[in-house]
C-alpha cells in the first residue's frame, strides 16, 4: 500500500527511492511510493551548496543550480530524493536530492510566538508574498499583505537571499505559516495559554462567509461561531474586513483545522486607533470599544480606483463584504462564482453573484498577463457597477 502524505517524513534527511514519472513547467515529478508525487522544483533544485561554517541546526536552505537536471533525470529513470517540505492540506511533497544537515524542525516544536528570530532562506518571491525556507517541514510565508508590510520589503528579497524573520501563526491543519520581519513587543500565546475571556483582536483574511483574527496567539480565531445573520452579531459579521478591530472570545479549540473558534463580543472604532502595538493587542475593554449596535448600518466597501491591477489589490475580498452586506448573510465560493479564460498568452475573468432581490449578476473584467489579476479586475468591474445601483 502506499504511504499516506500524513506519514512522510518531511524532515529532509530520510532517503525516499524515486522513479521521474514526468517533467513540466514546474518541475520533475516522481513517485516516491506515496499517495501524491514529489516535486522536485523546475530550476531551484533543493541542495546544500554552501561552506560548513553557514551550516546549523534549523539552519535553512541554499538553493543550487539545476540546469542538467533534464539529462541526469530522464523520464523513468531512478533517484533517491529526501522530502524537504509537505503541506497535507495543498497535498503537495517538495523533495531534493541532498538532505538536510540536519533534521527540520516539526512544525508543532517551531516557536511561533512572534519574538523568537529564525534564520531563513527565500525559496520564491511571487505576488502572494515570499516564501522562507526556516529549517522547518513547512515553508513559512512572509505575506505582501500583513498589515504591518512596509511596501516594497518583499520586492527586495529574490531567491537564496538569507533574512531574519519571526513566526507569528501556524496552522498544522492547513499547512501554514505566517512570518513577519519584525519581532513583536511580547511573545504571543500558546494555545493552551488562552482563557475563556475577551481579547482584542484584528481580522486578517475574510473567507467565505468567516472572518479569520488574529488575537496574539500562535493560532488563529475564526468567525463566526454559529450566529444567525439577522441577529445584531449576524449583521455586523457580514461588514467585517480586513484590517477590522473587534474584540472576541475564544469559544472552542478546533485540533483539526488548529484554529480556535471565537464568538463576536463587540466591536472597535477605527477611529479610535493608534498605531501604538501595546494598545492593539491590549486585552482589557475601555475607550474605542463599541458594543455591537441593535440596528448596524450597511456602508458600502470604497472601490479601488481604475488604474492598472495591483499584485495586493482585494476588490475579490471587498466585493464578497459588499454582497454580504447587502443580502445581509454570509455567502460562500458557490455564492460568487468566478470564470477565467486563457487566449494568446492573457487571461479574461467573469464574476457572477447574487443581488437583491433575486437576481444574479455577471461582470467581465479586462484582459491581463496573470488568472489572478484577471479575476481581481473582474471584481473590481463588479464593484464599480453594483455600488451604482
Amino acid at each position: 500500500p502506499r504511504e499516506r502524505m500524513a506519514a512522510v517524513a518531511a524532515d529532509g534527511v530520510t532517503a525516499y527511492e524515486g522513479e521521474v514519472t514526468k517533467r513540466n513547467s514546474f518541475g520533475t515529478f516522481l513517485d516516491i511510493g506515496c499517495e501524491a508525487p514529489g516535486l522536485l522544483l523546475a530550476g531551484k533544485e533543493r541542495s546544500w551548496s554552501a561552506s560548513p561554517d553557514v551550516r546549523g541546526p534549523g539552519s535553512a536552505a541554499l538553493l543550487g543550480s539545476a540546469s542538467t537536471i533534464e539529462q541526469d533525470l530522464p523520464v523513468g529513470s531512478k533517484a533517491t530524493v529526501y522530502v524537504w517540505h509537505k503541506s497535507v492540506h495543498s497535498g503537495r511533497i517538495y523533495v531534493g536530492l541532498d538532505p538536510r544537515p540536519a533534521p527540520a524542525i516539526p512544525l508543532h516544536a517551531l516557536p511561533v510566538d512572534g519574538v523568537t528570530p529564525l534564520t531563513g532562506t527565500v525559496t520564491k518571491v511571487s505576488d502572494k508574498g515570499a516564501f522562507v525556507d526556516v529549517g522547518c517541514e513547512l515553508l513559512g510565508l512572509l505575506n505582501r499583505k500583513e498589515l504591518d508590510m512596509e511596501e516594497g520589503m518583499i520586492d527586495i528579497l529574490s531567491p537564496g537571499k538569507l533574512v531574519e524573520v519571526y513566526a507569528r501563526r501556524r496552522s498544522v491543519g492547513f499547512g501554514r505559516l505566517a512570518l513577519g520581519l519584525t519581532p513583536e513587543l511580547r511573545p504571543r500565546m500558546k494555545v493552551s495559554e488562552v482563557e475563556a475571556k475577551s481579547y482584542q483582536g484584528t481580522v486578517v483574511s475574510v473567507q467565505h462567509g468567516s472572518a479569520f483574527v488574529d488575537f496574539h496567539c500562535e493560532v488563529s480565531g475564526m468567525l463566526p461561531e454559529s450566529v444567525a445573520p439577522t441577529s445584531p452579531k449576524g449583521a455586523a459579521l457580514c461588514l467585517l474586513a480586513r484590517g477590522d478591530c473587534v474584540m472576541v472570545q475564544p469559544a472552542m479549540f478546533d485540533p483539526s483545522m488548529d484554529r480556535w473558534k471565537l464568538t463576536l463580543q463587540e466591536l472597535r472604532s477605527l477611529d479610535s486607533e493608534t498605531a501604538d502595538d501595546t494598545e492593539r493587542h491590549d486585552h482589557s475593554t475601555g475607550p474605542g470599544h463599541t458594543p455591537l449596535p441593535e440596528n448596524p448600518t450597511l456602508p458600502l466597501p470604497a472601490v479601488l480606483d481604475t488604474g492598472a491591477v495591483s499584485c495586493t489589490e482585494d476588490s475579490k475580498g471587498q466585493l464578497q463584504s459588499l454582497v454580504q452586506a447587502r443580502l445581509c448573510r454570509s455567502v460562500s465560493k458557490t455564492d460568487i462564482l468566478y470564470q477565467a479564460v486563457a487566449a494568446d498568452g492573457l487571461w479574461k475573468a467573469t464574476v457572477t453573484l447574487p443581488w437583491p432581490p433575486g437576481d444574479l449578476l455577471t461582470f467581465e473584467g479586462a484582459l491581463c498577463k496573470k488568472k489572478v489579476h484577471a479575476e481581481q479586475s473582474a471584481a473590481r468591474s463588479a464593484l464599480e457597477a453594483v455600488q451604482e445601483k
